[in-house]
């Protein structure tokens, strides 16, 4: 179960190493002027979580071998490296947070954008009232072009005796309501698109919080919202930091380099196991001086 344990845990420090390295990364290399330099400092970053990692394999080596200053200087090492890891992973949590927060932020202003948009669009078709399908009207536009009254008005350009007025009134009328079926169309297909543009904008987290969890923390504990997402961030960067640095010495258990082996002086002054009983016997010194085997 002990082997298992550590397998795991080994693991567990591998995606913790990694995420550290990740995020140093990451950060890092968005400080450079150039993108060279850029990756010149995101290297540095992961050849820090690395050696992090490594530290407390040699606080616990030179510790068990009494080399203090070796010690001492890995320790400090240590310190100055987990706090180079924690800013640059503070700097990422905090800049992803504040990214995520800002783009829902935008997500729930084009939504509002929309509904009103859909609002102003559903009075105007309301205002149009019924209309009939455009098709049916121009049909029966085309039957009256049919009459000879259109051609004697020259396409209602003429319409000078009483019969012909009725008749192009007739036309107008048409022409009228066939361009409120257009408009109320256009209108209809306006809603239907805006409709669907706040569909994807919910399920993109409009009309939520801009930070859930910050809100929710923030709800409960009365802290402001920007103390809370503040502290969240915090409270990632260390859980990582922590994570890419101990857990590999952890989840090594008691076997690991640092494990403490006796000192040599302690081995030399170990008492001689005296033999007795049979063992003593198969071995006895004659007169002679020379040592006889028994058995």
């Amino acid at each position: 179960m002990r082997i298992v344990a550590s397998v795991l845990g080994g693991l567990a420090s591998l995606v913790f190493i990694c995420a550290s390295a990740a995020m140093n990364w990451l950060f890092m290399r968005g400080q450079g002027r150039t993108p060279l330099e850029g990756e010149i400092l995101g290297l540095v970053s992961i050849a820090v979580d690395a050696v992090k990692a490594l530290l407390p394999f040699f606080i616990a080596s030179a510790w068990a071998q009494r080399q203090w200053l070796r010690a001492v200087l890995s320790a400090g090492v240590l310190d100055l490296f987990f706090a180079f890891s924690l800013l640059s992973a503070l700097g990422f949590v905090a800049t992803n947070r504040g990214a995520v927060a800002d783009h829902r932020a935008a997500v729930t202003a084009r939504f509002e954008l929309t509904r009103r948009a859909l609002g102003e669009a559903e009075v105007r078709l309301a205002a149009l009232g019924p209309t009939r399908p455009e098709g049916q009207i121009e049909a029966e536009l085309a039957g009256l072009k049919q009459d000879r009254r259109w051609h004697f008005s020259q396409a209602c350009t003429m319409a000078t005796g009483p019969a012909s007025r009725d008749f192009c009134a007739q036309i107008f009328a048409h022409e009228g309501e066939r361009a409120q079926a257009q408009a109320a169309e256009a209108l209809r297909e306006r809603i239907e698109v805006l409709r669907d543009e706040m569909t994807r904008a919910q399920a993109g987290g409009a009309g939520e919080d801009r930070d859930p969890q910050a809100g929710l923390i923030a709800r409960l504990s009365g802290l402001d919202v920007s103390e809370a997402q503040q502290a969240l961030s915090a409270l990632m960067a260390v859980l990582v930091e922590i994570g890419a640095a101990a857990t590999l010495y952890l989840a090594a258990g008691p076997s690991g380099p640092g494990r403490r082996h006796p000192a040599p002086e302690a081995m030399a002054s170990e008492t001689p196991r005296v033999m007795t009983g049979p063992e003593e016997e198969r071995f006895r010194l004659p007169a002679s001086g020379r040592v006889l085997l028994s058995g």
